[in-house]
């Protein structure tokens, strides 16, 4: 991209930068932030965003005094607990998109305030925001009350949003953002895959073209640059997974977190689950161990190891003999001392026993697999965080790990993954999998899923065409 862009976009008060996928609209925000005067605020809407940012703005060498990268929602909340009485807000641990939209608001009052508006304007010189198609509408008229009191400039590409379903009726249009925001330039060139498969990269301009206008997209006629498989049945699926087995950097996608949990239990560890940062399964399994005790805590347990692993039915039968107080004699070593542990998860009030038992379940020797590695993990890391005498709950503790993710990033640290197009909207991976290319509803989800793949492309579909409707992004405009 010309540096002139980056260059007018650091120096503009308000300005938009529209940037297809692969385009360079976190290289474009890296540069702006070395070309612009003072510290910059810079604003995303996931943890795997903050993470790329932080990752492009080092590679820029742009000193960490510079910039403070963070989510929106992250410094609506970190202000919004700071001036609670201000922000009229008394909620430290949102949780649901209620809670979560209250807080966007609490941070709009506060910042027409003088003195967090005051204490936004010393910290920081400049704010520039990335994929603000994600933008619900209170993120929007949060984002329109801090241009207010700074210089705004924001990136985006509305053929990737993909989170409007997940808002509610609390949406923005793009062209009302277009009135807020005028255009300073439209990025072309596909940096993502100009040294890993430019032709890739050029068919892929020509899906974008054919999406905004509603017409047809073939993966027959693509001379071999897409792989398709004309099968998108659930043994093709696995099939193609175990095939990509022995590459790096690989994603599944798919349309639904049960059918990823369901994908990586099935090949056996060598795919793992996105979650997403709220991780509301998470908080819910927290909440259940810990405000039940006994064998009905154990029974929480119990359920929340078959959620994370495959191969634990056997945990059932052990469950009953111990609700019905009759013996078991375990064959091996490792069953003994998962069943001792359960019978502490029992005994115990302290959630210290539970932990115990994860343990004792991760030294099984018998053939399981993760289908939520993740989930499971984190639950470990909050019942070793865990501090009764603090006051927090254990619900609490989880959240504050989630939460400390959203707010400092998170890698995808896995070889292979295997998640929704929302999870993984803004991240890129050497090969992408596309295992039902029909099970994408909208045109942006299927160019979210079909743009992730620097290398390779694979689709899998019952019919080599799909089509959808116009996207709503352009129907909406006043003029469409």
């Amino acid at each position: 991209m010309p540096n002139d862009t980056a260059k007018n976009l650091a120096r503009c008060g308000r300005g938009l930068v529209v940037g297809p996928a692969g385009c360079g609209k976190t290289r474009l925000i890296a540069e702006s932030v070395g070309y612009a005067t003072g510290r910059q605020l810079v604003l995303t809407h996931t943890h795997a965003g903050v993470d790329a940012l932080r990752t492009k703005l080092t590679a820029f060498g742009i000193p960490s005094a510079k910039y403070r990268v963070t989510t929106i929602d992250s410094l609506a909340l970190c202000f919004a607990n700071a001036f609670p009485r201000l922000a009229d807000w008394d909620c430290p641990y949102p949780s649901d998109n209620e809670e979560w939209s209250a807080l966007r608001l609490a941070a709009c009052r506060l910042f027409a305030c003088r003195a967090p508006r005051r204490v936004l304007q010393v910290s920081y010189d400049g704010v520039f925001v990335d994929e603000y198609q994600d933008c619900c509408g209170t993120q929007h008229a949060l984002i329109g009350t801090i241009a207010r009191a700074l210089p705004c400039r924001i990136v985006g590409d509305p053929l990737q949003a993909i989170y409007r379903k997940l808002h509610a009726g609390d949406i923005v249009r793009w062209h009302d953002v277009e009135d807020m925001f005028p255009v300073v330039d439209v990025l072309t060139e596909p940096h993502r895959w100009r040294t890993r498969n430019s032709e890739l990269g050029e068919w892929l301009a020509d899906v974008r073209l054919r999406l905004e206008r509603g017409h047809k997209i073939d993966f027959t006629n693509t001379s071999g640059i897409v792989n398709w498989i004309p099968s998108a049945n659930y043994q093709h699926q696995i099939a193609a997974c175990y095939r990509a087995s022995d590459k790096e950097g690989v994603v599944a996608i798919c349309d639904g977190p049960w059918r990823c949990a369901t994908i990586a239990s099935k090949t056996k560890n060598h795919f793992s689950v996105l979650e997403s940062v709220e991780c509301p399964d998470l908080l819910r399994a927290a909440k259940d161990i810990e405000s039940n005790a006994g064998v009905s805590r154990l029974a929480c347990v119990v359920a929340f190891a078959q959620e994370c692993f495959t191969g634990m039915t056997f945990l059932a039968d052990m469950l009953k003999r111990l609700q019905e107080a009759r013996p078991y004699r375990p064959k091996s070593s490792d069953k003994q001392r998962l069943w001792e542990s359960m019978q502490a998860v029992v005994e115990s009030e302290q959630l210290a026993a539970v932990e115990v038992m994860m343990s004792a379940i991760e030294g099984l020797s018998d053939k399981h697999f993760y289908r939520r590695r993740e989930l499971w993990q984190d639950m470990k890391r909050a019942l070793q965080g865990h501090d009764p005498s603090s006051g927090r709950s254990l619900r609490e503790t989880a959240w504050a790990i989630r939460d400390h993710a959203r707010r400092n990033g998170r890698r995808v640290l896995t070889k292979r993954t295997v998640a929704t197009p929302l999870l993984i909207k803004g991240l890129e991976f050497n090969h992408a999998l596309l295992l039902d290319a029909a099970q994408m509803e909208t045109p942006e989800e299927l160019y979210v899923a079909l743009t992730r793949g620097t290398t390779s492309l694979t689709v899998l579909s019952d019919e080599p065409t799909v089509k959808h409707t116009i996207p709503t992004w352009i129907a909406e405009k006043p003029d469409a």
